[in-house]
Order: structure tokens, then sequence, then C-alpha cells
């Protein structure tokens, strides 16, 4: 049976009913003009060490739900990797206002405690890159021209995206809301993020992420993103199996599970407690360490963005 469906080739349509002679000579046509417009070999590979990357939305002092659920894991990686992995981890501040902005004072000592926080809870500056995203101008460079890759109905059926605009009316939820996934894919790709810690409600996130570095390599010709992938989060523990937490709680009643619990949680965060004191009553730490960050990001940020402009036509 003929296939009557059409390919589409640099605007002209090349239906299969074509003579195979006739379709052969355009498609070899197509990939010279291809071949002279990126000046790229095919094949060209990359060499793509180990970068972790992450961010986190500074909304304060972090809590129990940030450092069970993220930092404990960033840790055991920081810790455990090494020194040929990388680790970039941002204050993503761009993300937080992707639905408005919040009052100055609030959003400068939402950054200033987060900062002091992941720092006490054991983020090692000298080998976590930790900086404030809005000070690395390259993230909104690439987020723009991956941008180019993207399409506004996929971006809008993203689960999250559904969810948020149903806050607004009809056509009024905020731009960066819709472009906040192409943002997050930005920031990664940005590194050359290969390991990304993130939990599950990220999924469809990590799948456009995926998605767009694979469909920047094939249209360039070059593999130069790395195609990142979900490390998994681990759960907060005692050190003990479920097992033995439930065989240690087993003969309490609420009341003193909670006391048991909240006794833990207390033993567990009286050092980071008085780290953070110390730090959050010393802001100039806070900003020089930001700043240091921020400028170890900038040197990858310049160089790649660069790159990418010159396999793209940008750089004359």
């Amino acid at each position: 049976m003929l296939c009557f469906r059409r390919l589409a080739f640099h605007n002209r349509n090349v239906s299969l009913l074509e003579s195979d002679s006739a379709l052969m000579t355009y498609l070899a046509r197509c990939c010279w003009l291809y071949g002279a417009r990126y000046k790229c070999d095919i094949a060209e590979r990359f060499h793509h060490p180990k970068v972790y990357f992450s961010g986190i939305q500074p909304t304060g002092v972090p809590h129990l739900g940030n450092y069970f659920g993220f930092i404990q894991s960033w840790l055991r990686f920081q810790d455990s990797e090494p020194s040929t992995s990388a680790f970039y981890l941002s204050i993503a501040d761009y993300h937080a206002i992707s639905t408005g902005f919040l009052p100055r004072k609030q959003m400068r000592s939402n950054i200033l405690h987060m900062t002091a926080g992941l720092l006490a809870c054991g983020i090692n500056p000298e080998r976590t890159v930790l900086f404030q995203q809005s000070e690395v101008y390259e993230h909104t460079n690439l987020m723009f021209m991956l941008g180019a890759l993207q399409t506004v109905t996929k971006l809008q059926r993203l689960p999250q995206y559904k969810d948020k605009a149903k806050r607004y009316k009809s056509g009024e939820a905020p731009v960066n809301l819709l472009i906040y996934p192409v943002l997050q894919a930005a920031d990664v790709l940005l590194y050359k993020g290969t390991h990304i810690p993130v939990g599950d409600d990220q999924k469809q996130h990590m799948n456009l992420l995926t998605d767009l570095a694979v469909h920047f390599n094939s249209i360039v010709g070059v593999d130069y993103f790395p195609v990142p992938v979900q490390v998994t989060l681990f759960s907060a523990t005692s050190g003990k199996t479920i097992d033995e937490i439930i065989n240690d709680c087993a003969a309490m009643d609420t009341k003193h599970f909670k006391e048991a619990l909240a006794n833990a949680i207390d033993e567990h965060f009286a050092p980071i407690r008085e780290k953070y004191n110390n730090l959050i009553n010393d802001e100039r730490i806070l900003k020089n360490i930001l700043e240091n960050g921020a400028q170890k990001a900038r040197e990858i940020a310049a160089k790649n963005v660069d790159e990418i402009k010159d396999i793209i036509g940008l750089k004359i």
C-alpha cells in the first residue's frame, strides 16, 4: 500500500510518491546545506565529566523537607564523590519570581537565610560552587536560545503548569510560569550537568530537559550537551533500617512517639542551629561566599555560552 504521508524539509514538502532518485537527490542537497550551515562533524564528540547540578529556591531558612528531601542527599554526593566530579548548587532566585515579585527586604532576607542554612547543614563552598542564579547572566542567555527549540503547546501540557495556571483567569498566567522549565533546563545544561538530584515531582521537567539536550545535539550535529540522568534522592533515616525503627517504636503511644521524634530532631539539628546562628549574624561571610561562587560559575558559564553561540552561528 502506498503511503501518502508527506515529509517537510526546509519548507519544501517532498512526497514519498516521488521517484527514489528525485528524493535521494533532494535529501543529499539538504545534507550538504546542513553541513555547510553548521560547519560541524556529525560524529564530533565531547568528553563529559561528572557534573552534579541542582537549584533550591530561596524561601528563607531551610525546613525539614528541604533537609531530608534534598540537602542530606546532596551532602552524601558532595562528600563521597571523587575530586574529578564537579558540584554546582544555585540559589534559584529567578525561579522564585516566576509568578511575581516579593517585597524587596523579604527576598533579600530569604536569599541570605537560605545561604546560611545550606552552609550550616554542611554545604562546603570549597567543594560545591554555591551561587546566586541571577548573578550569572548566562542562565537567561541560554534559556532564550533553548526556547527556540521548545513549543508553547508542549509547555502548556506539563502537569505543574496546568495546576498552577488554574489559579489565574484564562490567559492571565505569567509568562515566566510557562517558561519555567526552559530556564530549569538552561540551568543544568549551562554547566553540562550529568547528574541531577531531583524528586519524582520533577520527572516531567526532567523529560523536557533530556529532550532539549538531545534535540539541540541532533540539530547542530555535535554531541555538545550530555543527556543528564535523574539521581534518586534518599529519604531521611536515623541510620537504622525501617524495620529497626518500627521495632523501636512499636511499644510507644502517640505522645511518647512524638517526644522521641522531637528529641531526635533536636539532637540532630543542635550543631546545625548553632552554626546557622553564627553565619546569619555575619552577612559579609555569606555575601563573599555567594560572590566567589558566582565568579566560579561565570567562568564555566561564559565559556560554554561562547561555544554554543559559535556552534549555532551567533559568534562572528
